[in-house]
């Protein structure tokens, strides 16, 4: 089963749930259950062997070719943020200006795949199944819109969590950019599940390249206000992406220019709907609202 090219979220909970404990050096042990072991007679001690006929089966899952698209479905979470800090996400004011909905507002963190609770990949290099951590939920315990938010114009708001999280190898924050300059001959990434339009079960990420000032005021209407405050990004897989999700880069400091640190340079807008005819997608610039942000955090409760 672990050399199986795919896996169902059957065969992965079945492949976790069998792991008994660990060797010294770290490789998995499992116990097989007791009905599929056969007797071997060897010469030696008496020793086991797994006969795969007796296996529980996973329960059998409707062939792709016969499983409906469903495009625009209907999706818990609806949009995406990025870390910032213990106790906060940055994300997209057009995705949390429901007062109504704030009562029952939650952050998932540590996600990558969205149909099964334990996020496990074969690795190619030791054929062994490497697991994360579970992802887990934390309640918002407050909407920070930007003061200054139309619709379309700063469409930039924080969400402070009910408590800092616990950072581990797969959640903790990104860094905000030095600067609202923005380099044009840069590659820049973007990750989630593509929500908004047919979705994906597993977190993907995308490269996209800058449109410059010129051309990005294009897909700014007037009404958004100056392309300085936006960054319009084009991708060759034409994904729109997840509302409030981030667009990344990578840059060096100063301090240590040999470890490089990855940015947050932009939060996906409602205005990508519009403009994604062209496959580009349209960012409010982070760069621009570094100050209102840095206004707005305190530091967590020890």
């Amino acid at each position: 089963m672990l050399r199986q090219e795919f896996h169902t979220n059957e065969d992965i909970q079945y492949l976790y749930g069998t792991e008994c404990g660990r060797t010294p050096d770290g490789k998995a042990l499992v116990c097989c259950p007791q009905s599929s072991l056969v007797p071997v007679d060897n010469g030696l001690n008496t020793t086991i062997r797994v006969n795969a006929e007796d296996r529980p089966k996973p329960v059998e899952s409707v062939p792709p070719s016969t499983t409906p698209t469903v495009c625009a479905h209907e999706s818990k979470f609806n949009c995406s943020g990025t870390l910032i800090a213990a106790q906060y996400v940055l994300t997209a004011a057009s995705c949390v200006d429901d007062i109504e909905a704030w009562k029952n507002l939650t952050v998932r963190l540590g996600e990558w795949d969205l149909e099964s609770s334990v996020d496990c990949i074969l690795s190619p290099e030791s054929d062994e199944l490497v697991c994360a951590d579970p992802s887990y939920d934390v309640p918002v315990a407050q909407v920070i819109l930007h003061e200054s938010y139309t619709g379309r114009r700063n469409d930039i708001a924080l969400l402070k969590l009910s408590h800092p999280v616990q950072y581990n190898d797969w959640v903790f924050p990104i860094c905000l950019p030095e600067s609202p300059v923005l380099n044009e001959t840069a590659s820049y990434g973007a990750a989630g599940w593509n929500q908004n339009t047919c979705g994906s079960r597993y977190k993907q990420v995308t490269e996209h390249y800058p449109l410059n000032q010129t051309a990005c005021q294009r897909y700014v209407p007037s009404v958004a206000g100056i392309s300085y405050n936006f960054v319009c990004a084009v991708s060759s897989e034409q994904t729109i992406g997840d509302a409030g999700g981030g667009l990344t880069a990578l840059r060096t400091t100063i301090r240590d220019p040999r470890r490089p640190v990855y940015e947050v340079v932009g939060v996906l807008s409602s205005l990508s709907s519009c403009a994604n005819f062209d496959g580009v997608s349209v960012y409010t610039r982070v760069g621009q609202y570094v100050d209102w942000i840095e206004s707005k955090l305190e530091p967590p409760i020890a």
